[in-house]
C-alpha cells in the first residue's frame, strides 16, 4: 500500500517562510510527480512536483483543506490535510 507522510501538516504563520517536504513510500522505484489533486494549498504556498515540498510565505489566514498526490507509473497515494 503506498502511504504518504506526514500524516499532518504542521501549521504555518502569516508572513513566516513555510517549508514542508510531504514523502511517499509503496508507490514504484523511481520519483513520483507530486501535485494537488482536490482543494487549494494556503494563499502564498505551492508544491514543488518534482520534490513534493510545500513552500512559501502564508498570506492569508484560514483553514485550508486540500489533497496531496504522488504518481508514478500509472500508480498513485493520496493524503488530505487541513
Amino acid at each position: 500500500t503506498a502511504t504518504l507522510n506526514p500524516s499532518t501538516l504542521p501549521n504555518g504563520t502569516i508572513g513566516v517562510a513555510y517549508s514542508q517536504t510531504v514523502t511517499q513510500t509503496g508507490l514504484p522505484t523511481g520519483t513520483p510527480t507530486w501535485s494537488v489533486s482536490s482543494g487549494v494549498l494556503p494563499t502564498g504556498l505551492s508544491l514543488n512536483s518534482s520534490t513534493g515540498i510545500i513552500s512559501g510565505t502564508p498570506t492569508t489566514l484560514g483553514t485550508f483543506n486540500f489533497t496531496i498526490q504522488a504518481t508514478r507509473n500509472g500508480c498513485s497515494a493520496l493524503r488530505a490535510y487541513t
